[in-house]
């Protein structure tokens, strides 16, 4: 039989999921570790609820000492400039020694659903847009340690977000729930990343493979400038051959040329092997396609050559090749602020469009075990945006008609359900509105197959959709 949840039949449910939770022990598991069972512990204040059991975005463990300060850099080009003496302890003790510092970045709709970091204001109605988001702790053999009074740490955070907009700076804030204002600041270009980029290993000229002459075409010779074509320069003896497809423009077929003074003569590259002459005088010009050619000793002298700078040359192609890879991975432009707290924080504007309120149910085309684990999630704004439902505000589903939405579902044992762009754009927003101030509508989820693992898999799921 098909499950159809809907927000009457939740109201119930999590009023005896709520009952149940008074009766057992606090959960005190870390963020890493908790699930949507959070759900219904602080009703009315949002929460940091991962819903994937065992699948969230990792940290980045870096080492500092705290004596000494220092700079922690990621390879997206984030910068933690930390200044000496950062550190106490629990009882405000200064901290000496190594210091662990675990910080992770959130930067799409994947990673802000596994984070379970809430998006909205305390009442639903207005909801992150974001340019980027992280999250720093410190400790010190598995004791958290606080920043010192006094002291910050200047985060300057990869953004890949660069539409030259401001985004203000806000502290989350997890006894209230709410989103705390720290400023704004306008993005600044990544210039270390710049720099990187004028030092790329500067490609040397590829080098000509030498080849035998073709017996059927005939050989001629001319001077040539090899300041201008070092690769020419190593190789004794060259002849040329014409490497056109037209057989008109072929020596062979124009005798005559050999016979005319050429005040003027030029050489460019056409392809890897093959260049340009041109032939021109006050009355006449010419043009063909050659390439280089040896014989004998010549050639093999050559081809040993050839074979020395080829591989000199892949070198130094692959070392470049890899290194703009790498530098592909920085983001252009980083956002800095400095933080007086450890926590979660977040590049953001606030949006309100025009959203159209629906009294959602959702239609999984199965039974679902546990109907209170489930949690749904609004994608828009270009994917920078997450709105997270729980069971207890289904009945307060908003979406924008005139954005491009999409939506997935946590299910119990880490499947996925989603409803997509194509099937938003399918609502018949006019029917909708003919009912009134809030309502029905059921959402006809697919279901996935996979069970999601890791962040790898919620990825690729996601991208599919």
């Amino acid at each position: 039989m098909k499950t159809i949840f809907s927000t009457f039949f939740l109201c119930f449910g999590l009023i005896l999921f709520q009952s149940c939770q008074n009766e057992t022990n606090q959960d005190t598991r870390s963020l890493d570790e908790q699930t949507v069972h959070s759900i219904g512990v602080k009703p009315n204040i949002p929460t940091i609820a991962p819903p994937l059991a065992k699948v969230n975005v990792p940290y980045h463990q870096l080492k500092i000492d705290a004596k000494k300060g220092g700079n922690l850099s990621l390879d997206n080009g984030t910068i933690i400039e930390i200044p000496k003496d950062a550190f106490v302890d629990k009882n405000g003790q200064p901290v000496t020694g190594e210091v662990e510092i675990a910080y992770r970045e959130f930067h799409n709709a994947a990673e802000i659903i596994a984070s379970g970091i809430p998006m909205t204001d305390k009442t639903g109605e207005k909801y992150m847009q974001t340019a980027g988001m992280f999250e720093v702790k410190g400790s010190v053999a598995n004791e958290a340690v606080e920043i010192a009074d006094g002291k910050s740490l200047n985060v300057k955070m990869a953004s890949f977000v660069e539409d030259g907009q401001n985004y203000d700076f806000f502290h989350f804030d997890e006894g209230t729930g709410e989103w705390q204002t720290q400023g704004t600041a306008e993005p600044q270009k990544n210039i270390v990343k710049a720099a990187k980029l004028k030092k790329l290993p500067k490609l040397p000229i590829e080098p000509v493979k030498p080849e035998a002459p073709k017996k059927e075409i005939e050989q001629f010779e001319f001077n040539v400038n090899y300041k201008k074509f070092p690769e020419l320069q190593a190789y004794e003896g060259v002849m040329w051959q014409y490497a056109g497809s037209d057989s008109k423009k072929s020596p062979t077929n124009n005798e005559w040329i050999f016979d005319e003074d050429w005040p003027d003569m030029s050489l460019k590259k056409a392809s890897n092997e093959t260049y340009e002459i041109l032939l021109s005088s006050d009355t006449k010009a010419f043009k063909m396609e050659v390439k280089p050619v040896l014989e004998g000793v010549n050639l093999q002298k050559a081809m040993a050559d050839f074979d020395a700078r080829q591989k000199k040359y892949a070198k130094i192609k692959e070392a470049r090749k890899e290194e703009e890879t790498r530098l592909a991975q920085e983001a252009n432009f980083l956002r800095s602020f400095k933080i007086e707290q450890f926590g979660v924080f977040n590049w953001d504007v606030w949006k309100k469009p025009e959203r159209m309120l629906v009294n959602a149910s959702f239609d999984f085309g199965q039974d679902v075990s546990d109907l209170n684990q489930i949690m749904v999630f609004l994608i828009t704004a270009d994917k920078r945006s997450v709105v997270r439902y729980s069971p207890q505000d289904f009945g307060k589903f908003s979406f924008d008609p005139n954005d491009n939405n999409e939506m997935v579902a946590i299910l119990p044992n880490n499947k996925m359900a989603v409803f997509s762009r194509e099937n938003f754009k399918k609502i018949n927003i006019d029917a909708l509105r003919s009912q009134g101030e809030s309502p029905q509508y059921t959402f006809k989820m697919t279901v996935e197959d996979q069970e999601i693992q890791s962040m790898n898999d919620l990825n690729q799921v996601m991208a599919m959709n």
